[in-house]
């Protein structure tokens, strides 16, 4: 059991806004597998276009999504009506609305308290559509998500807004496409905001067909956008940074995700001050049974490295977060274990490294030439080899 934003969650993690929780039935599944709560599918008052879900997908490395159908507020209303009938979840109510219409946001905000939300999260990152156009020079492109996301002063009206209209939670879905992301999630909390969603992914365009003049690898698609946003397990380290950025400046709980891929990315996403973790394209990727995996293995976790709840492990990593002036670099070598060394010479190979040798077939570091940067660990396919500091 964990709380946040003052509601009881039988475990922290949360199956992000998306394809996976567009309709009752993928959330009853969602539900069937233990997950504390799901957010669901982007609901606006009126839709801005007519779209359907389009990816590049390069599955146990990343996504990127081209577009996605959003919901209509009748289908939204009732999607969260019917969650709350038939499944066990703490539902957020994904929404957003033109920045500039805060009687609108005020409108969605109540309509979805009555349908039954537990939680109001308002997205301030998508769609991006907005922003991707304005990135490219389109004269007016509508202020909706990414654009929004973009000016704290009016992600601060946003949320105080909606914090005047209803009586549960609000938590601002926070766009990391900014020079500072720590500034909005400060602006929701002036705002009055129970948290934010730090979940947002960076813009990226895909491969393409090289011989057929550079087609993007998609057919049933005529062009991409720079909103195309990026998801899976090649983001993690920028969702860590992200988190830590926020957590490090204001105080306010954050769910942390985008690159969840497993239970051990969930748990080092706390580590880095999350209070509840949640993911999407991973179960896109891999089916339902993944939510039940994550969530055994970090309760496993939990019980076998001594926590005695998941409050205790939220920011474990903080204090080794510093400034470079800061950082103490300490002199070390790399060693290899010469009984899991399958002599596949990897190692020996690196661009900038003189320190690994190799005589008569065994493979050895010279300790003097090794400056302890640690890129060999990386590339040994055998975990043979590990990082010693010296002294």
């Amino acid at each position: 059991m964990i709380t946040f934003a003052g509601v009881k969650f039988k475990n922290p993690f949360i199956v992000a806004s998306g394809p996976v929780t567009s309709t009752i039935e993928r959330l009853k599944r969602i539900d069937a597998q233990g997950a504390g709560g799901a957010s669901t599918k982007l609901t606006l008052m009126k839709l801005p276009y007519k779209s359907a879900m389009r990816m590049y997908s390069d599955p146990d490395r990343f996504g990127i999504v081209f577009a996605d159908k959003r919901l209509e507020l009748d289908e939204g209303l009732r999607l969260v009506a019917d969650a709350k009938r038939q499944t066990s979840l703490v539902i957020f109510a994904n929404v957003t609305h033109v920045g500039e219409d805060l009687a609108g946001w005020a409108t969605l905000g109540k309509r979805f308290e009555e349908a039954g939300a537990d939680i109001i999260e308002a997205n301030l990152n998508c769609p991006n559509i907005s922003l991707a156009g304005k990135m490219i020079g389109e004269r007016a492109p509508l202020n909706l998500g990414g654009v929004v996301g973009q000016d704290p002063a009016t992600c601060e009206q946003i949320i105080r807004t909606l914090k005047n209209t209803v009586r549960i939670p609000v938590v601002g879905k926070i766009t990391c496409r900014v020079a500072n992301i720590a500034e909005l999630a400060q602006a929701c909390k002036k705002g009055g905001a129970d948290g934010v969603v730090s979940a947002s992914g960076y813009p990226g365009l895909p491969h393409m067909d090289i011989m057929n003049h550079g087609r993007p690898l998609h057919p049933c698609w005529n062009g991409v956008t720079i909103g195309s946003v990026i998801g899976g397990p090649a983001t993690l380290s920028q969702s860590f940074a992200n988190v830590a950025t926020v957590v490090k400046n204001v105080q306010i709980p954050v769910i942390g995700g985008n690159g969840v891929h497993d239970w051990r990315d969930a748990i080092e996403l706390m580590m880095w001050g999350a209070s509840m973790v949640t993911a999407c394209t991973v179960v896109m990727w891999k089916g339902f049974g993944v939510i039940g995996s994550i969530i055994r293995g970090m309760e496993d976790f939990l019980v076998e490295a001594g926590y005695g709840s998941y409050e205790a492990l939220v920011g474990a990593s903080l204090s080794y977060v510093k400034a470079g002036s800061d950082i103490t670099v300490h002199p070390g070598a790399a060693a290899i274990d010469q009984q899991r060394c399958i002599a596949c010479g990897q190692c020996s190979d690196l661009g900038h490294c003189d320190a690994v040798v190799q005589s008569d077939g065994v493979y050895s570091v010279d300790r003097e030439a090794c400056i302890g940067c640690g890129i060999c660990l990386g590339v040994c396919p055998s975990g043979a080899i590990t990082l010693e500091a010296n002294g």
